[in-house]
């Protein structure tokens, strides 16, 4: 015995090269004497390498002496160690002997930890964690009075009360808890047993979000920019993603992306706007997947694009799914397969995604990887109609002005649906709009929609814009302006124009 001692002190005096005189004295006597203070010091010591080299082992090796001594920091210390596997193999059934050993000393962590192990084990709350709980949550532990209240809100170890759960959620906030204080804010948010309130959902993420509340720093970020319950502030709007993100929250990721690919707050700088979608990304995050896909698109990485796409697509973005159904349906780093399109389509339209609905409505009206069905393709015309797309609009304008699909002709229908297209900048829609408009020696209004889809290129406004400055109607009469918008037209390949634009150059030839 009196041998394995004198081994020992030799092995401690030779870890002690750094420590100064009176504290070795100190480490060498006060730890094997079984003083628990001095063999908790020796393990931290051992952790940070103060006067010792560096090692778990021994760290464990002291914190176990001072734990079977009965010291509580010890015992806590050595469970956290055990949950992380920290020196030696994780092991839950060890962790949890150290934090009952520490419970029994009325560790409020202790007890709170306990539960919370038995509770994973079960999945239900019995009367013994319910006891450890509640005497947790007397000596004011945040997280046990939190816990409580998620007890309460999912009826699990008591009848279900959301009452009961908003309490212990006040208290478990009182205390300073963020997640606390961010249930309360769905609470409010949402009306969970209570009368709605945006200023108290408000109140309660904010409070959340300045205890670092991740999720809650997200959504005010969110608000922010949205402008949605405070006004709009990009300002706001980027700090709160920015703390958010540097946690690594999946959704602050994203739109600090977004706010960096766009210049918005900060300078534009696609590269870290990519750092971030890709952090958003490792986390599936559909719209980072995504993100990445388009600007490897845009970098002329095809198949890794593609594959970026579809893997949002995967994890149900909508965007993501109507672009990976016209992936296939172009066959650009696919194979080209009209079903796999409709496929694709189909998901998105099902989220509602107005680009969806219209390229599915556009399938069954071609008959694009299923059988032509043009009274289906209406159905889903009219709901992208319906969401704004401006595309669906002017076909279901197109088909209310001719009749089709057993829809019958309604000229005031259609002439609804194209103004709302033509509103929205669709130049196609404008182009008919001024055909119809035309059609009933409207010439003013028509010359006004001509004119503003010819400014966008649309070869056959040019020509019809063309034709009503020869003729003067609408407005005065003009050959020079004539011959301009024939000209362009007549550049594009219209053969009609062509012609007039010969015609008209004889005649101010002719003498």
């Amino acid at each position: 015995m009196l041998r394995q001692r004198f081994v020992l002190l030799c092995f401690i005096c030779s870890c002690l090269w750094g420590a100064d005189e009176e504290d070795a004295q100190t480490l060498l006597v006060r730890p094997q004497a079984g003083e628990a203070v001095a063999q908790m010091e020796l393990a931290e010591r051992y952790r940070s390498g103060k006067g010792v080299p560096r090692s778990e082992q021994q760290v464990n090796w002291w914190l176990q002496q001072a734990a079977d001594n009965g010291y509580l920091l010890a015992q806590l210390a050595l469970a956290q160690r055990y949950v992380k596997g920290i020196g030696f193999e994780a092991s839950e059934s060890d962790a949890l002997y150290w934090y009952k050993e520490a419970a029994k000393q009325g560790s409020a962590e202790a007890k709170y930890h306990v539960a919370m192990m038995g509770i994973k084990q079960t999945g239900n709350a019995d009367d013994a964690i319910i006891e450890e709980l509640l005497a947790s949550a007397d000596l004011a532990y945040a997280p046990a009075a939190y816990q409580l209240g998620q007890l309460y809100a999912l009826g699990k170890g008591f009848e279900q009360s959301d009452a009961q759960a908003q309490e212990w959620y006040l208290k478990a906030a009182s205390l300073g808890h963020g997640p606390a204080c961010f249930a309360l804010g769905e609470v409010f948010e949402h009306g969970v047993g209570v009368v709605s309130s945006k200023q108290l959902a408000l109140y309660w993420y904010r409070r959340a979000a300045e205890l670092n509340h991740a999720q809650a720093q997200a959504i005010l970020g969110k608000w922010y920019l949205e402008g949605k319950h405070v006004p709009i502030s990009i300002i706001e709007s980027g700090k709160w993603f920015r703390r958010a993100a540097y946690q690594g929250q999946a959704d602050a990721c994203y739109y600090l992306g977004m706010m960096y690919l766009e210049g918005r707050f900060v300078e534009q700088s696609t590269d870290i706007a990519r750092y971030w979608f890709a952090l958003g990304a490792k986390q599936a995050h559909p719209q980072a997947l995504y993100q990445i896909g388009l600007l490897d698109i845009a970098d002329d990485n095809l198949i890794a694009g593609v594959d970026q796409v579809a893997a949002a697509a995967s994890v149900g973005d909508a965007d993501a799914q109507v672009a990976l159904g016209e992936i296939y349906e172009l066959g650009l780093g696919r194979d080209e397969s009209a079903t796999e399109a409709f496929v694709w389509y189909r998901q998105s339209a099902d989220q509602g995604h107005p680009k969806g609905c219209y390229n599915l409505g556009r399938c069954y009206q071609e008959g694009v990887g299923v059988e032509a069905d043009p009274a289906v393709a209406f159905e889903w015309y009219n709901k992208a109609a319906a969401l704004g797309h401006p595309g669906a609009q002017r076909s279901v304008g197109l088909i209310h002005r001719y009749g089709s699909g057993g829809i019958e002709k309604d000229v005031a229908i259609a002439e609804e649906w194209m103004r709302k297209a033509a509103n929205a900048n669709d130049r196609e829609a404008q182009y008919y709009l001024g055909d119809m408009l035309n059609e009933r020696e409207q010439f003013v209004q028509a010359r006004n929609w001509f004119h503003q889809a010819a400014v966008q290129n649309h070869v056959a406004a040019r020509f019809a814009l063309g034709k009503l400055w020869e003729h003067g109607r609408g407005g005065e009469l003009s050959i020079d302006k004539a011959i301009y918008w024939y000209r362009l037209a007549a550049d594009d390949g219209h053969v009609d124009a062509a012609a007039s634009l010969e015609r008209l150059r004889e005649l101010q030839n002719d003498p």
